[in-house]
């Protein structure tokens, strides 16, 4: 199953780490600790991010015009309906607070451009 093999793990472990359009020498340790910070997150809720970048459909449901008496076979998608629901709306609604939390800090707002930010 594809949930078993975690590929948001993959795709965070093989992301873009390098910046095109910042010189390291030009950021400061405070930005680069609060770059680390933010990209904590990102690691620890990659899961979320990465199901919002594969998009796939879930039928948890039978059409208003399915007559389907065995509603029992849905509960799995429904319930994994559920939490990728929450997960995205818990990560999508808290991202541009939170970037705007680090652009106040002083990580300058074009760093957020950056490929592998």
């Amino acid at each position: 199953m594809l949930r078993a093999k975690k590929p948001w793990d993959e795709m965070f472990e093989n992301r873009v780490k390098v910046l095109y359009f910042h010189r390291r020498a030009d950021l400061s340790a405070k930005v680069w600790n609060l770059l680390d910070e933010y990209l904590e997150y990102v690691r620890d809720h990659a899961e979320a991010f990465w199901e919002v970048l594969h998009w796939f459909t879930i039928k948890y449901k039978p059409e208003r015009d399915e007559e389907d008496d065995d509603l029992d076979k849905y509960s799995v998608s429904a319930k994994l309906h559920r939490e990728r629901a929450a997960r995205h709306e818990s990560v999508g609604r808290s991202m541009g607070a939170r970037i705007r939390k680090y652009i106040s800090k002083g990580i300058p707002a074009s760093l957020f451009e950056e490929p592998g930010v």
